[in-house]
Formats: C-alpha cells, sequence, structure tokens
C-alpha cells in the first residue's frame, strides 16, 4: 500500500481522467437531484489556445490548492472546520495571493459566478511558476494570453477577458497546499 504523497502520485499515472472519475462516482454516493460531478470541471480550455501541430498532450498529477475569489465588496465568509488535510484561510486584502502558490501543486482558482473580470493574468501566471506551480486551473477567466503562454505554465480556463480582478473580484480563501 502506497503510503508517501509521491508513490500515490506515481500511481496515479497510471490512469485516464475517465478512471478517476468513475471512481470518484463509485466513493461518493449521488444525492437525489444533484448532478453527478465526479471530480468533472466543466468547459475547461487552454490558455491561451494552443496550436494542434505543436501542443503535446500532457498528463499533470500533483496536490491541490485552493483559492477562492469573492465579489470585490463582499464580506469575509465564515471558515470551514480545518480537516486533517485542509486549513481554510482568509487572504488579507494586502496579500498578492499568487505568493500563496505552494511548489509542486496546481492551483485551482473559482471565481464568483457572472464576472466578467479575468482573476488570472499574465504577472500572476509567472509568479507561479516560479514558485513552482505545475498548473492552474480557473473556474473564472484569465486574461493576459501572450504573458501566460509565455510563462510556460500550463492555464485552463472557462474563459478570457480584457478586464483586471480588481473591478469585480478580490482573493478570499486560501485552501492551503
Amino acid at each position: 500500500m502506497p503510503t508517501t504523497l509521491e508513490e500515490k502520485l506515481a500511481i496515479l499515472q497510471n490512469y485516464s481522467a475517465c478512471d478517476v472519475s468513475d471512481a470518484l462516482l463509485k466513493l461518493q454516493p449521488q444525492t437525489p437531484g444533484t448532478p453527478a460531478r465526479a471530480g468533472y470541471l466543466a468547459d475547461l480550455t487552454l490558455h491561451p489556445s494552443p496550436s494542434p501541430i505543436n501542443h503535446p498532450k500532457i498528463k499533470t498529477i500533483a496536490p491541490a490548492s485552493t483559492i477562492k475569489f469573492l465579489p470585490k465588496n463582499a464580506p469575509d465568509p465564515p471558515l470551514p472546520l480545518p480537516t486533517q488535510t485542509h486549513h481554510p484561510t482568509l487572504i488579507p486584502k494586502s496579500t498578492p495571493w499568487a505568493d500563496l502558490t505552494p511548489a509542486h501543486t496546481i492551483m485551482v482558482l473559482e471565481q464568483p459566478p457572472h464576472q466578467h473580470c479575468a482573476v488570472v493574468g499574465g504577472i500572476n501566471a509567472l509568479r507561479m511558476k516560479q514558485l513552482g506551480a505545475r498548473g492552474v486551473v480557473v473556474g473564472g477567466r484569465v486574461r493576459d494570453m501572450a504573458e501566460i503562454g509565455a510563462s510556460g505554465l500550463g492555464v485552463w480556463a472557462r474563459g478570457g477577458s480584457t478586464i483586471g480582478s480588481g473591478a469585480e473580484a478580490r482573493a478570499g480563501v486560501w485552501g492551503g497546499g
């Protein structure tokens, strides 16, 4: 039985995303009236959009570190109770959220629905790459496609925008790494 994180991640390399989704469906009972997600985040695409000729298919497996964005003027939310592996923390408004990126993780960012701003841009992508992020998944929008592409960091998002996050959103809760 694997005990270290590295051993567990090495085993996951043997499985496809569909294999993992099928296993998650079996592990998580379905609540009536709730759609089965099984780890699937809908409508994500790689940004900037790659050329099919020069984009290799790469599987990235790493622990996740999460950041939840809040509406710009929303009060701080109550935090859920910490668990053995999850210690949510409020992000002070003066803290550059990209600096919270733990090395060797995939950053998973959640943006409030129906916002039009981007929560990740070129500077954030470069900073996360410098800190050792293996990729970024954005449940929201990104901008600065040329800079994101130049950072070398894989960034998957639901869409793009020219508007910066300061217009509508702020980093609110960090889920740790």
